[in-house]
């Protein structure tokens, strides 16, 4: 081998090293990754009715059980775009002293499918339309029926076995159970939740209320599994 061979073949070994991640660096995006909030997009057909309030009520649930921690989005699958919240979900979310006057709905990509750690369908055929989409998202992408039951449903010990975990680690072990739950409860027939728009106001309470009960065994998920292990 001549000087020049040895200096390309140094020259490449050199731009090798220099290419490659350092462990360091590997280690510090890891890190990052795991201290990113944990991001959770609701899913409706307009994002002004079911999506709209259900963000809101998740995430101030969520900030109340783990400030920080969360980021809940929505969107909608037709995504009536900018719009508010719709009367009279903006009147129940001012009754809880949320406040959604920032709020402009947006239709779903695939960029924002790919962004969520979880994406909770308000229906069956949004979760279809979705996975249609991306369906590399099956194995986070729930109605929220499916997740509350899933939630609802973990045993004792299991609950233990995740309590005091990482947070990613507990919420994968959520979407896991949730894709156990969800088949049964589809065939049950109590995935959905009923689209209100353009209904009378005891429709939109009626749902509001069904979205609180879901959200509520999620929000009970977190607070109950983030404390350390009992055992």
């Amino acid at each position: 081998m001549t000087s020049a061979d040895t200096m390309s073949a140094d020259t490449i070994s050199a731009d090798q090293m220099s290419a490659a991640p350092s462990s360091s660096a590997q280690e510090g995006s890891l890190q990052a990754a795991q201290d990113a909030p944990y991001r959770i997009l609701m899913v409706c057909t307009g994002n002004i009715c079911r999506s709209a309030y259900a963000e809101h009520v998740l995430q101030d649930g969520l900030d109340a059980a783990a400030p920080g921690e969360f980021e809940v989005g929505s969107a909608g699958t037709l995504g009536l775009p900018r719009r508010p919240v719709e009367p009279p979900m903006d009147g129940y979310l001012a009754e809880r002293g949320i406040d959604s006057s920032d709020f402009e709905s947006r239709r779903i990509s695939r960029a924002l499918l790919d962004m969520a750690d979880a994406v909770v369908a308000l229906s069956g055929e949004h979760r279809d339309e979705l996975l249609r989409m991306s369906p590399a998202a099956l194995k986070r992408t729930f109605t929220l029926n499916e997740m509350a039951a899933a939630a609802r449903g973990l045993a004792p010990d299991e609950l233990e076995r995740l309590r005091g975990r990482p947070l990613r680690e507990r919420w994968a072990g959520l979407l896991g159970a949730a894709l156990t739950a969800g088949p049964r409860l589809r065939r049950l027939g109590g995935a959905d939740i009923e689209d209100p728009f353009r209904q009378k106001d005891a429709v939109f309470q009626r749902v509001a209320g069904e979205i609180d009960e879901a959200l509520e065994a999620l929000v009970d998920f977190e607070r109950t599994t983030r404390e350390e292990s009992r055992a």
